[in-house]
């Protein structure tokens, strides 16, 4: 029974690529059928392009652009609901920008940090519900807190 199930991933694998410019659209799904991944591979098999992930419910959990293998721009994740989570900048695969934090309920903006201010310093935004600034704070390599 394992074999035959492993042989039906394996076909459905399979089946789910599909050649276009070079690339290759890769769709990955969990042993319970449902979809988790959908990525592109370029002709030397590293990931390029938009990159899909999906929770077992069925909702995205992330969406991301990497550029052979590597992360390089917006890094959008979702709550299990498919609600926006966060939002952060990446290039080759490291922070570069201001990540931003969601409210799961209302869907505004409730945190930032700010990176790259200087050399190893960041800034903490907080914002009430209502959008107004709760709180700032900015933070030195030796990772005591400035207001």
């Amino acid at each position: 029974m394992k074999k035959i199930i492993f042989s039906l991933s394996l076909m459905m694998f399979t089946i789910s690529c599909v050649k276009n410019n070079h690339l290759t659209r890769v769709e990955k799904y969990y042993s319970s059928g449902e979809l988790s991944e959908i990525f592109y591979e370029n002709e030397n098999n590293k990931k390029q392009g938009k990159y899909y992930d999906f929770n077992k419910n069925g909702k995205i959990s992330s969406i991301f652009e990497l550029k052979n293998g590597i992360i390089n721009g917006w890094v959008t994740q979702f709550n299990e609901n498919g609600l926006l989570d966060q939002k952060i900048k990446v290039k080759n695969d490291k922070i570069v920008d201001t990540l931003f934090r969601f409210s799961p309920v209302t869907g505004k903006l409730i945190y930032k940090v700010i990176y790259g201010l200087k050399e190893d310093t960041l800034k903490t935004v907080e914002y009430y519900p209502n959008g107004r600034l709760k709180n700032e704070t900015i933070y030195t390599p030796y990772n005591s807190p400035q207001i």
